[in-house]
């Protein structure tokens, strides 16, 4: 796995919680789960991975994707890399 998308992925996930829920101190770990672990709810989860594809140029395909393939830093930066 390319440790700079991690990164990457990982900055914009934070900012879009700390935009989202002004959380200043924030750490999330690569595979901490944003809906299981109550980061983001179901419709915060849409708006993130919408950024998500805006900001990486990408578009998901989820006709047979697993949904905990998006779940995490480290599940999205694989996607974005893909």
């Amino acid at each position: 796995m390319d440790s700079q998308k991690i990164v990457e992925v990982k900055e914009f996930v934070i900012n879009f919680l700390k935009t989202k829920y002004n959380k200043k101190d924030l750490v999330i770990d690569n595979d901490l789960d944003f809906l299981s672990s109550g980061l983001m709810s179901s419709l915060d989860f849409i708006e993130f991975i919408s950024g998500v594809e805006k900001h990486f140029s990408i578009e998901f395909d989820f006709d047979n994707a697993d949904p905990s393939e998006y779940s995490t830093v480290l599940g999205i930066a694989k996607k974005v890399r893909a």
